[in-house]
């Protein structure tokens, strides 16, 4: 796992689902999704 892919799950606890961390940080929800893959 990459600092990015660490962000990113950090990013997801916090907001409390996939979406929500999508939506803050400017992404596409399919594209949280591959990153953390």
């Amino acid at each position: 796992m990459n600092l990015n892919a660490l962000t990113l799950l950090v990013e997801i606890l916090e907001a409390g689902n996939l979406s929500e961390a999508a939506r803050r940080l400017k992404m596409s929800r399919a594209n949280v999704s591959y990153h953390l893959n």
